[in-house]
């Protein structure tokens, strides 16, 4: 929460803001978003936003966001990808939605 809560993407230093670039790409449709490592922009997938509700939105958006704050997908994420940060992350931003809409 700490982490998360301190916005320091990109190790750009604590700032307290979630500085990021949001955009719309088409990509296989098994994937709802994706970032790489060196830039402020995400990626949700034009294939699934359309049928995504609002929790699911802000679900991805943390999913993506805690890549930006170092967290990366377990080693064997195939198997255990909900045990890693970025999918517990995205699950509980998700869950938590509806009490701060």
């Amino acid at each position: 929460y700490t982490t998360l809560r301190k916005g320091s993407e990109l190790n750009s230093g604590a700032d307290y803001v979630w500085n990021m670039e949001v955009g719309v790409k088409k990509a296989r449709c098994s994937t709802l978003g994706w970032t790489y490592p060196n830039i402020k922009m995400f990626y949700f997938n034009s294939c699934t936003f359309d049928d995504r509700d609002d929790a699911g939105i802000t679900g991805t958006m943390c999913h993506e966001f805690s890549h930006k704050l170092g967290f990366h997908h377990s080693v064997n994420w195939t198997k255990h990808r909900e045990y890693s940060a970025p999918y517990a992350i995205g699950t509980i931003c998700a869950e938590l939605y509806p009490l701060f809409k």
